[in-house]
């Protein structure tokens, strides 16, 4: 329900109008359906049509005016109101005479206006009877104060409501209905338009607001998104649609210029980097200077840029939403002081700074700094979100504030001006930011959390700077590119964390959503939802990318370490300057160890990958074969357990991925007997093995693991398993993962753990994948989300009952209050007859006394019938645990489309939960197979033996297994294991993406390019003979 005001100067004017065919015969059956008591008259209140009706409607408007106009007309009371210069003389509108306030700030003259004129329109699709549209206007007029008060101590004004049906020459628009009033009361007191009481806006427009908002709820109509469950946006001008239609644009200017500028607040620490983000985005910026000169901005208007030239109308910050406004930005956004608003209005004035300068090349996406900035707000928030109470409405309106800037730049940095589910996201998380009243925002500074870092922003700015300035960066976003797909620019890395970005950015838009739906707010909740939903196939197209690319990081550094084979190679072999060629290296290698020996080596190869004695890597990696077999190893099982580790992509030359596994992945320190034995005589030939069974390497080259049957555990390690997990944070750990799944880095390695800790791993690792398995064997028949739905269902059926059950008695009680309050009018009506009935006219006195007396009897009579009715009504209605306007919402929900609706989505969203959980159990059988690998091996050892071998591994893994710089799980917010959980830093970095740190006087070696196919990953060397139990329990970034 949308209502507007008018002030105007002339009621016959406005009557005659109302009451009028119109100027284009669009006021069909116009009719007076409320009004005062005196305006209530039978020859009144007949239905006008047409032109024919022109001469009897125009008597009746000017009768009705008269009427109204008493009270001023008496009294002399006057309505005076500051207006533009030149309003209110032969101005046009809704009637004559239209005076128009003078907007703020800005200069005009004093008029008369005592008409106050007010349009009521329904939302298209909606319409009331006459009757229902009388008791709306009667209560409206009643909460803006125009009938008075209840003990007559204020007095009523005179007002009427013309309805005139639907809009538009055809009738094709919306229902509504115009309420003419006069602003002087029967006392010849003024109606004030602006002071409606403590704990209500000022002034009539946003009283009315309020109002509306009111009977929405209480006569079942649709509900403004912008009143009571979060903000509106202002309204697009018929030249913004029809401009944006003409060239084809998706959207208005003023709707691109809401999500630029919350994205360049969010993303900026100052006022000053406000104003210069804005400008490097193609908005152009004024101010609206304090008095006092051009020394301080008090706000703000933009304009959008295109093709060279300004487009479309200036818009204030408080005009795009409330919390944009300069003020509230201050408050909440930056770091206010007066070097800041000083600095900031040199950029006001067009000034430039070096800061500028630099951000115009944009972010470093490829340095784990500019990442770990948001993982320290990423973590804080989320530790903070956790404890904000759901009934703390002006915080929880900061953080969609904050999360809807994150969302927004997303869709400047991956949509551009189309906008997309990035777009619609910000945009629902904006209107959940919108607080009725300034005094109602949230002030971190106020609440003693002023920063995150100790920099001067607050809220989610990292995470929106590395995407906002991607966006406004020279010649395009490469992000860009990567959400329409075509991420061949964006690394690997970078995609992994914008990936995980993306999902820490829905998991707290879902806490705002849980927030909403604790305050009762289902519809808030239901609508942010609805746009992360939409966000979900860009989540999953991005994982199913990561997942493609993350198996070529073995491809990108192969070149590099089958060069480093071929120098081993050579060492071993001899120099020789045909060793570069394949047929020399073959030719060495049989020389090395036999003819035969070399075909069975190469015919396992082609057995357990295909062909890829083919490939240009191959000599290579037969030397590397050859140089183990000569050290006493086997090369076919070496080569069969580095086939094993883990799936193999369709890289373009496998045996250079092989060769890097061997040099990262292979433990090739031989176990150390604990007596050496006597040196043996050598042999003329090597001992030839048997072939080992190739088909379970096979299968672990081409598919899941399937584990042995798990056992009942003696005991478990401190920390959860993956089943224990929240459906968020399983979320956070698949990614994770798939950020990992190229890197040996996020292998485990049970070779470098004691005995102690393999025999704990294994019994816990085994009870994680019995649990999972048992819990996806369960979800196949029903998932949590189907489970909820089903019980919200439930829960909204049985509410619908007693919702219905509450409206029926209150039904009741409003037909037994209807008649005994005409009763009491009768008697009113009576007694005013009684008043005006001569002394002298006897009988006429007495039967309006013996009326008055059966009333009187017949109220006495029906009074307990009433209170008890009224009485019934309230306990139905409170047993709902509803409010009344809410009725309707929750009636809606409970429809069974809507139930059906949301179960085919609580389908889907399982079905697709439990393919990613498959996939994790896939990952967690095959670190579970290895460590019975390695389990196995240390049974046919002594204990010397066993601790010798930890040892070398421990060694050996040194230089090998460097980590990255970037802790992932700190930008994940992913919670880190406490130590005594029986767990080294190694094993933390694997399960839980820590990294150990190096010593501090260790220096870091320079950055390698070649190693990334370009893009730079940063690595520390552990310190020689590290041992990773030392450090139980550290890990980088704390």
């Amino acid at each position: 329900m949308i209502p507007k005001i008018f002030r105007g100067q002339k009621l016959s004017g406005l009557m005659v109008y109302l009451l009028g065919e119109g100027e284009h015969n669009e006021h069909r059956h116009r009719h007076v359906v409320a009004g005062s008591p005196s305006v209530m008259q039978a020859e009144w209140l007949r239905d006008f049509d047409g032109p024919q009706d022109k001469r009897a409607s125009r008597d009746a408007a000017i009768a009705i005016a008269h009427e109204m106009d008493l009270p001023r007309q008496l009294h002399g009371t006057q309505a005076r109101m500051r207006a533009k210069v030149g309003s209110g003389v032969g101005g046009r509108g809704p009637g004559t005479d239209v005076v128009v306030p003078a907007a703020k700030g800005e200069k005009g003259v004093m008029r008369n206006a005592p008409v106050w004129h007010c349009v009521i329109a329904l939302n298209p699709g909606e319409e009331l009877s006459d009757e229902k549209w009388g008791e709306l206007a009667n209560e409206f007029m009643t909460r803006m104060g125009f009938n008075g008060s209840a003990d007559g101590s204020v007095e009523p004004a005179r007002w009427a409501a013309v309805r005139h049906g639907r809009s538009g020459e055809d009738g094709e628009g919306q229902d509504h209905i115009h309420i003419a009033a006069s602003l002087i009361r029967e006392d010849g007191s003024k109606v004030s338009t602006y002071d409606y009481g403590p704990g209500k806006r000022k002034g009539d427009r946003l009283r009315a607001q309020d109002v509306a908002g009111e009977l929405e709820r209480e006569f079942g109509l649709k509900v403004l998104p912008s009143r009571g469950e979060g903000g509106g946006h202002s309204g697009n001008s018929r030249a913004e649609i029809e401009r944006a239609a003409r060239i084809g644009a998706p959207e208005t200017e003023r709707e691109r210029l809401r999500r630029v500028v919350r994205a360049a607040a969010t993303a900026t620490d100052t006022e000053a980097d406000f104003v210069r983000a804005l400008r490097e985005a193609g908005v152009s910026v004024a101010p609206r200077w304090a008095a006092g000169g051009q020394t301080e901005a008090a706000g703000y208007k933009v304009r959008w840029r295109r093709d060279g030239g300004e487009v479309g109308p200036w818009v204030g910050g408080g005009k795009l939403d409330h919390d944009l406004t300069l003020t509230a930005l201050r408050e909440q956004q930056w770091a206010d002081s007066p070097e800041a608003r000083a600095e900031a209005a040199t950029a006001w004035r067009g000034g430039q700074s070096q800061r500028s300068d630099a951000r115009r090349s944009g972010p470093d996406l490829e340095d784990p700094q500019v990442w770990r900035a948001a993982a320290a707000e990423i973590g804080e928030w989320r530790r903070t979100l956790e404890a904000v109470p759901a009934g703390d409405r002006a915080q929880w309106a900061w953080a969609a504030g904050q999360a809807s800037g994150v969302f927004a730049a997303f869709s400047e940095a991956l949509e551009g001006d189309r906008p997309g589910v990035f777009a619609a996201a910000a945009k629902e998380l904006a209107r959940s930011a919108q607080v009725q009243y300034a005094s109602q925002r949230y002030q971190p500074r106020a609440s003693g959390r002023a920063t995150f870092g100790g920099g001067t922003r607050t809220g989610l700015g990292a995470a929106a700077a590395i995407l906002f300035d991607e966006a406004i960066r020279p010649g395009g976003a490469r992000m860009r590119r990567a959400g329409s797909g075509e991420a061949t620019e964006l690394a690997a890395l970078a995609l992994a964390l914008l990936l995980a970005l993306l999902v820490l950015a829905i998991a707290i838009a879902a806490q705002i959503a849980t927030a909403h739906r604790a305050r009762g707010q289902v519809l808030r909740a239901v609508v942010v939802d609805q746009s992360l939903r939409g966000l979900d196939p860009v989540r999953r197209a991005w994982d199913a990318d990561l997942q493609n690319r993350g198996f070529r990081w073995d491809r990108d550094t192969a070149d590099v370490f089958t060069a480093a084979a071929g120098r081993r190679v050579s060492k071993v072999l001899g120099e020789s300057t045909d060793t570069t060629t394949a047929a020399a290296t073959v030719s060495q290698a049989e020389q090395l160890l036999g003819a035969d020996r070399v075909r069975e080596i190469t015919e396992a190869a082609d057995a357990l990958v295909a062909r890829v004695s083919e490939a240009p890597a191959w000599p290579a990696l037969l030397a590397r074969l050859a140089e183990l077999e000569s050290e006493g190893r086997d090369a076919i099982e070496d080569l069969t357990t580095v086939v094993a580790a883990r799936e193999l992509s369709t890289a373009d030359d496998m045996a250079a991925v092989l060769s890097w596994r061997i040099e990262n992945m292979l433990d090739t320190t031989a176990p150390t007997p604990e007596h050496e034995p006597e040196p043996a005589a050598p042999a003329p030939e090597p001992e030839r093995r048997p072939r080992p069974d190739m088909s379970r390497a096979k299968a672990s080259a081409q598919g899941p693991l399937t584990p042995p049957e798990a056992r009942q555990r003696p005991r478990r390690l401190n920390r959860p398993f993956f089943s224990e997990l929240s459906e968020q944070d399983r979320a956070l750990v698949r990614t994770r993962a798939v950020a990992a799944a190229g890197s040996a880095d996020s292998d485990i390695a049970p070779r470098t753990w004691d005995d102690d800790r393999l025999g704990g791993e294994l019994l816990h690792r085994r009870a994680e994948v019995t649990a999972l398995r048992e819990e996806l064997e369960a979800r196949r028949v029903g998932g949590p989300q189907v489970a909820q739905v089903r019980a919200d269902n439930e829960a909204l059926a049985v509410q619908a009952r007693m919702i219905a059950a509450a409206k029926k008695a209150a039904a009741y009680a409003e037909q037994l209050e209807a008649e005994q309050s005409a009763r009491e009018q009768e008697q009113d009506r009576i007694e005013r007859e009684r008043a005006a009935t001569a002394a002298w006219n006897v009988r006429a006195r007495g039967r309006l006394d013996s009326r008055f007396a059966e009333l009187d009897a017949e109220i006495d009579e029906h009074a307990d019938a009433v209170e008890q009715a009224r009485y019934a009504a309230d306990v139905a209605a409170d047993a709902t645990g509803v409010a009344p306007e809410e009725w309707a919402e929750m009636l809606h929900n409970a429809a069974p489309a809507q139930c059906q609706r949301r179960m085919r989505e609580a389908e889907q969203l399982d079905e697709a939960a439990l393919r990613e959980d498959a996939t994790m159990l896939r990952s967690l059988e095959r670190d579970l197979k290895k460590i019975e690998a390695e389990q196995t091996r240390r049974g046919r050892m002594t204990a010397a033996q066993r601790a010798q071998s930890v040892r070398d591994a421990r060694t050996q893994q040194g230089p090998a297994r460097t980590q990255s710089d970037f802790d992932i799980a700190e930008f994940m917010g992913l919670q880190r294991p406490q130590p005594g959980t029986g767990m080294s830093p190694e094993e933390s970095a694997n399960r839980y993406g820590d990294t150990v740190a190096p010593e501090p006087d260790k220096p870091t070696p320079p950055r390698n390019p070649e190693r990334s196919g370009g893009f730079e990953q940063h690595h520390a060397p552990p310190p020689p003979h590290h041992d990773p139990g030392r450090d139980q329990g550290q890990g980088r970034g704390r």
